[in-house]
């Protein structure tokens, strides 16, 4: 046999036997996680941090629509300027930091940010954005 023969011959059977250890009473395969940070995109990667929580669909969707509300998947400090004072809120989430015991840095995570509104769903407290408020709550 040529070499390449070989090595598909290989290849088959190692794969054949990765489906063979899972027998009867075998432990079902490991779910593999998906890397949100090699994304190309903050949107993608929004959408990928999403998809990992606990919350149901409809709660993935607000908080979804949200963010894209206050940011437009932007990781930056607000653009709204009152007084002459730029608004303290900052990452793809728009987390006031006045307000919340965390850092700036931590507000530009995405994963940390998306994780802090699904804590802010669970509990109730959406209405903290105001973009929230104009979606869902002036009706």
């Amino acid at each position: 046999m040529n070499s390449f023969i070989k090595v598909a011959v290989v290849l088959i059977l190692t794969n054949m036997s990765v489906f063979c250890i899972h027998g009867v009473n075998a432990e079902a395969p490991v779910k593999v996680v998906e890397d949100c940070w090699k994304k190309e995109t903050t949107q993608e990667k929004v959408k990928c941090f999403l998809s990992r929580s606990d919350l149901k669909d409809e709660g993935k969707q607000i908080i979804y629509n949200v963010i894209k509300a206050e940011s437009g998947f932007r990781n930056i400090q607000s653009e709204i300027i009152t007084n002459g004072v730029r608004e303290d809120s900052h990452g793809v989430c728009q987390i006031h930091l006045p307000s919340h015991n965390i850092t700036k840095e931590q507000a530009y995570n995405i994963e940390f940010c998306v994780n802090f509104m699904a804590d802010k769903y669970k509990e109730g407290k959406m209405n903290i954005w105001t973009e929230y408020r104009k979606l869902y709550e002036n009706k």
